[in-house]
């Protein structure tokens, strides 16, 4: 009996430190991001969506990423190789495929969509100062493997959809997701996230974060 209730306050304990969000400390004006995560979905698929031209240029990452030009918006998520190459996607799920991806860890991919104007109706808008900002955009490019210093380009699979495909450094799997990345991209930026994020729902709380 004592090792049982041991075990649960040790288990609420831990719930309590990796699944409250922190306090933001790099709230600001300075520049606005968007998060796209769908209020509805358990497994919701998340990105982080940035002006092109807030990105610094002097960075030739950056200009790679820029190459069909500075205007628009980039989106930046994270994912298993096979499931993103996978013809049905998000829209039309293969399960046995999905299933593998989240139990083993399996290689991964960055990818980045360089759109126009887009659809904010499913996205959720952060506020960050300069020095937030250029955190964030620190981790998001750390987040691509380079060789020599440059990025590697897995597929132009939809080069008239925008879409590029980059490989990643960390591997995917059920305690690393799209969430888990685009989580871990706003604690890089001083945004409070909760230490472990799985569920797209739990970006949703940056919104009640105000601090």
């Amino acid at each position: 009996m004592k090792i049982a209730k041991l075990f649960f306050i040790l288990l609420t304990v831990l719930l309590i430190f990796f699944l409250i969000p922190r306090h933001s400390t790099s709230r600001g004006k300075d520049h606005t991001i968007y998060i796209y995560a769908p209020k509805n979905g358990i497994f919701s698929h998340s990105e982080i969506i940035l002006k092109a031209n807030d990105l610094n240029q002097s960075d030739k990452r950056v200009r790679s990423l820029l190459h069909r030009g500075s205007d628009g918006y980039l989106a930046f998520s994270f994912g298993d190789k096979a499931f993103m190459m996978d013809e049905g996607g998000f829209e039309d799920i293969n399960y046995p495929l999905a299933i593998k991806a989240l139990f083993l860890p399996t290689p991964s991919l960055m990818k980045v969509a360089h759109m126009g104007d887009f659809d904010k109706s499913m996205t959720f808008k952060v506020g960050l100062n300069e020095e937030g900002f250029r955190r964030l955009e620190k981790a998001v490019l750390e987040s691509f493997k380079t060789k020599d210093g440059s990025l590697i380009l897995y597929l132009d699979k939809n080069a008239d959809n925008f879409y590029d495909y980059y490989e990643a450094k960390r591997a995917y799997n059920l305690l690393y997701t799209c969430n888990s990345w685009t989580g871990d991209m706003l604690r890089h930026a001083g945004i409070g996230v909760s230490r472990l994020v799985i569920f797209g729902w739990q970006l949703r709380l940056v919104e009640k974060d105000k601090k």
